[in-house]
């Protein structure tokens, strides 16, 4: 299995043999993929959850989430993921492809409503200032 970045999926079915879904890569081509299962882990705005109608359930604790890819000048060579927690949130570090990093920050009463204010100076000011990095863990990233 390979896993392919950007693809969208827009639509899907299922029968008695498994699901068909159409996904759609970022050039605009689609193609049909068949599959024994389609799991829904993309986030709260899930195109999965929302087709089936199930409710996305759960609290809000004042954290929105930060995302970016980018490249990181530092010691670690994509091995691992690596999460790190403070008393203000936490960061989810993992290695994407081509050198780049995907950085998924929570951090507690920070609130961007333009994704244009997600500036790289801004995600380095939240890691600096607001999320000093301490090493909770690392996991393998294969």
């Amino acid at each position: 299995m390979q896993v392919e970045r950007p693809v969208e999926l827009t639509a899907f079915g299922q029968d008695g043999s498994g699901v068909c879904a159409t996904l759609r890569h970022q050039d605009g081509t689609e193609h049909l993929a068949e599959a024994a299962y389609l799991i829904g882990c993309d986030g709260a705005r899930s195109t999965v959850r929302r087709a089936l109608g199930i409710p996305m359930e759960g609290e809000s604790h004042g954290v929105q989430w930060q995302t970016a890819d980018i490249r990181i000048d530092w010691e670690h060579d994509g091995q691992y993921m690596l999460l790190h927690f403070s008393e203000n949130g936490f960061a989810f570090i993992m290695p994407v492809d081509d050198g780049r990093w995907r950085l998924a920050l929570g951090v507690q009463g920070v609130r961007v409503d333009k994704a244009e204010d997600l500036a790289l100076e801004y995600m380095q000011d939240l890691l600096t200032n607001k999320l000093p990095l301490t090493p909770a863990c690392t996991m393998p990233a294969g």
